[in-house]
């Protein structure tokens, strides 16, 4: 798939699948095997691409589409036999309703199905959180500090009450953001919805986690305007017109060590750490 096919295609966030221990040894292998008259890795090699391709959908476990002839040439197979091993997938209820029967129940999802991005806007508000608090010793009246002594003289226990009524000191710790603090979220809630508005204009867009990871390390309030307007430079260059486009994540690593002035081209003698072939 190019990249222009893959970029318009339906976005699936989920970059594996699981491979359960016994899968090559699995014995509905080898019944398909005897019965389709082929070798038994053959049979594993489809089942593996049906499970491939099931995981890029976007209806997650389903096999509908599935294209025998590109199986065939990327495994070097007959198109028959792959299209009567598929068959056979069916028959032995391996694949039902045009989908991977057991996968709801093989492939259950984790707490890492997350994006990168959201990952670290849970990080930084858990950080807020641990932050904002005002310690209770600072705050707060010692318990003790309220009472009066059982044997101290009347006056004494009537000056203290007037001080408990005129008294304003917190009786909890209450977390209030200070301005500072404030500007600061706003800052980060800022930064990423930049983050997915460039995303979602980018042409290329693959590896969104590391894309997020290299925005949070490389981009922040003071050279937002340099980062944005080296965006707009690249969009609109000749390069990104014909086709060829660099991953975002890439593109911030190079634009970052030249401090945002690139231009297109880029020359080559300046990708001193950045393989050209990963461009």
């Amino acid at each position: 798939m190019s990249d222009q096919e893959y970029s318009a295609a339906p976005r699936v966030w989920t970059w594996w699948w699981r491979a359960h221990h016994g899968l090559p040894y699995d014995t509905k292998l080898t019944v398909i095997a005897k019965r389709c008259g082929v070798r038994r890795g053959d049979v594993a090699a489809v089942w593996v691409a049906m499970l491939d391709y099931a995981s890029q959908q976007p209806d997650r476990g389903s096999v509908a589409g599935v294209d025998a002839e590109e199986i065939a040439v990327n495994f070097d197979y007959a198109v028959e036999d792959v299209e009567r091993i598929i068959a056979a997938f069916g028959e032995r209820r391996m694949i039902a309703n045009g989908r991977i029967t057991a996968w709801e129940r093989r492939q259950v999802l984790r707490e890492r199905e997350d994006s990168s991005a959201e990952r670290t806007r849970k990080y930084r508000r858990r950080l807020q959180e641990e932050t904002n608090v005002t310690p209770c010793d600072a705050s707060v009246t010692p318990c003790d500090a309220n009472e009066t002594p059982r044997d101290a003289p009347e006056q004494s226990r009537a000056e203290h009450r007037r001080e408990e009524q005129t008294t304003d000191a917190p009786s909890v710790c209450v977390g209030v953001l200070s301005e500072p603090q404030r500007k600061t979220e706003e800052s980060s809630t800022g930064l990423e919805e930049q983050f997915e508005s460039v995303w979602n204009r980018w042409p290329r867009r693959v590896g969104k986690d590391q894309a997020a990871r290299d925005w949070v390390n490389y981009v922040d309030d003071s050279n937002l305007p340099k980062v944005l307007a080296c965006v707009e430079r690249y969009l609109a260059s000749d390069e990104v017109k014909r086709g060829v486009c660099m991953r975002l994540g890439r593109f911030l690593v190079q634009c970052h060590r030249d401090d945002w002035e690139n231009d297109w081209p880029l020359d080559k003698t300046k990708l001193t750490k950045l393989r050209w072939e990963d461009i």
